[in-house]
């Protein structure tokens, strides 16, 4: 084999190493060892500086797009909520069995709230168990009363008081003067 032939195989050789690897292959001749690793070694150098720019890139991408992200999602939710809410304010909600068919086409909000307010509560074997209506109303006076009776007890613990601590002083002082001779 001839120089020529050797040169083109190396060159096929090195077209090949590209191809496979993306990379460009260099032949190096006649440098010294030095300079070779020096170069291997700024080379090495600019690629772990370049991945480092890159994986900064990167991440300062993905903190933007979290950012955007979380100042929209807040938005959106709302929106769609919104949107849900007053569909089901006009619609009414479907109604399944327990087999989770549709019983009844839909039922509207407030026929919900009557079902809910006039469904029984506690134990379901005390045939006199409260609605959820009654149980609330009971609650609420007994919160209003409780409010107003310790107000009327309060104010009756202070009359009684002041009313005592005059005729105790009134004893008091009638029994120091008598003791001691003071008209």
């Amino acid at each position: 084999m001839d120089m020529e032939e050797e040169n083109q195989a190396e060159y096929e050789r090195a077209r090949t190493r590209e191809a496979v690897t993306g990379s460009a292959t260099v032949s190096i001749t006649g440098l010294p060892i030095a300079a070779v690793e020096a170069a291997v070694e700024e080379t090495t150098a600019s690629m772990i500086r370049n991945a480092g720019f890159i994986d900064l890139a990167g991440k300062q991408i993905a903190k933007a797009a979290r950012e955007a992200v979380a100042m929209v999602t807040p938005e959106v939710v709302r929106e769609q909520l919104g949107l849900e809410v007053a569909k089901i304010l006009a619609e009414g909600v479907p109604e399944f069995d327990s087999y989770n068919g549709q019983v009844k086409k839909h039922t509207s909000v407030q026929e919900m709230v009557a079902k809910a307010l006039e469904a029984r509560t506690g134990d379901h074997y005390d045939r006199n168990r409260p609605t959820l209506l009654e149980t609330m109303v009971k609650a609420a006076v007994q919160e209003v009363f409780t409010k107003e009776l310790t107000k009327v007890v309060d104010d009756a613990k202070v009359a009684v008081r002041q009313q005592v601590d005059a005729v105790v002083t009134g004893k008091l002082s009638e029994a120091l003067r008598s003791a001691l001779g003071v008209k």
